[in-house]
């Protein structure tokens, strides 16, 4: 039954204004993993012998596990909603994250873990916190969504600080246990009350109740979209952009103690990007909702070249070293905005989770490669310097592939 006018802006916050947040603390634990792995990166690699790249292949091997899980979940999602999945899920992943802390030392092994993480992780993968937002939001889409993503950006400030606090403590074999415990505490009551797709009994009203009655996807027309220009151009940027952000967030920490900081100095200058991700995700929503997004996300793709600059020309610097990673923490948040609201503008809406799980599978695996490649040389050269020169061209061709998905038509509001 549709409803004869649309929900406002204003009434849409005042229905639904828990679910934003509900979703954004349910992606803060998705995502830690991968902005804490950095912090205990040094001491499994002192433990175990290891080098730089092969702790952080677990992390790829993770991500390609992660590739084929996740359109599943997408497509359960659709079938059965949101709010079953997550419930569900929880249990799972705190259980995988815990499991990383039995490693003993065998590479193989700590890959297996890390592969049985993504399974855990896909049960809660941001796929499952973004489509009840996106099925529920219209007119105040991003910005309910930009609140949502700062899932990430809570995650990138607190992870950090948390697991060398985990760490110092109790160690880091128990340290994995505490951050998904931790997590699991918060999230379990809020999602049962607060948390509700359009399907759900008891969501209220919603901005798009449509979406209640709407067919499931059709596997063809899913297809022909995965294989439209627009798809390919997004994966490209959003894929290089992932290699960037993943690559620096993962040896983040390490450049910093290089640079002559301590662990803890470290780790909390590597917190400012959580700060600089939650006002970039915020700014971006609520210039998305307001002008075209176009010039928005480009500038979002671009900042991460003064990044480099501010960390070759500041290193040993804490303002410099504060600035450069603030910046950094900027872009993401803009970058992974755009990119969502874009998506929930292009994707039929009965086939959204289906197709934007793949879209953000793609997205993960080309983020694997990124601490890989940033490993490798530093291996090979002793310092993270190639890597950083690395980051110019592939941030300017993400920006590219971006401007052509805004020039194609047909892309949706807000992509003039």
């Amino acid at each position: 039954m549709q409803m004869s006018q649309p929900l406002s802006v204003a009434q849409e916050w005042k229905a639904m204004w828990p679910l934003p947040f509900v979703a954004m603390i349910g992606i803060a634990g998705q995502t830690s993993f991968a902005f804490a792995n950095g912090v205990f990166l040094g001491r499994m690699t002192e433990a175990f012998g290891w080098s730089r790249a092969e702790f952080a292949s677990g992390f790829t091997i993770h991500m390609l596990v992660y590739l084929a899980i996740s359109p599943l979940v997408g497509r359960l999602v659709d079938r059965v909603g949101p709010r079953k999945v997550a419930l569900l899920g929880i249990v799972p992943f705190v259980l995988a994250y815990s499991l990383l802390g039995v490693a003993n030392g065998s590479i193989w092994q700590w890959r297996a873990l890390c592969a049985l993480l993504a399974v855990g992780i896909a049960c809660v993968a941001s796929v499952v916190w973004v489509s009840a937002v996106v099925g529920r939001f219209n007119a105040a889409r991003g910005t309910a969504l930009a609140v949502a993503l700062c899932g990430m950006g809570v995650a990138s400030a607190v992870a950090p600080i948390a697991a060398a606090f985990f760490i110092q403590t109790i160690g880091w074999r128990l340290a994995f246990a505490a951050l998904a415990c931790s997590w699991a505490v918060v999230i379990l009551p809020l999602a049962y009350v607060y948390f509700h797709g359009p399907r759900d009994r008891g969501a209220g009203p919603s901005a798009r109740p449509a979406a209640m009655d709407a067919p499931a996807a059709k596997p063809g027309e899913v297809k022909r979209f995965l294989r439209s220009g627009t798809f390919i151009c997004l994966v490209i940027a959003g894929g290089l952009y992932a290699v960037v952000s993943m690559g620096t967030s993962v040896h983040l920490v390490s450049m910093l103690t290089l640079d002559g900081f301590t662990l803890s100095t470290a780790a909390a200058i590597a917190g400012v990007v959580g700060l600089g991700n939650i006002v970039g995700q915020l700014g971006a929503g609520v210039l998305v909702d307001r002008y075209p997004a176009r010039w928005t996300g480009i500038a979002a793709f671009l900042l991460p070249v003064a990044t480099v600059f501010l960390l070759y020309s500041a290193k040993g610097s804490l303002w410099g070293s504060l600035a450069a990673v603030l910046l950094f923490g900027l872009s993401m948040g803009g970058q992974t905005t755009v990119v969502s609201y874009m998506a929930s503008r292009m994707l039929p809406s009965h086939a959204f989770s289906s197709i934007y799980a793949v879209l953000i599978a793609t997205f993960a695996v080309s983020a694997s490669l990124g601490p890989l490649l940033a490993g490798r040389l530093f291996d090979v050269y002793g310092s993270y310097d190639a890597y950083l020169l690395l980051v110019v061209p592939l941030v300017l061709v993400a920006a590219c592939a971006l401007h052509l998905v805004f020039s194609r038509k047909g892309g949706g509001p807000g992509f003039a």
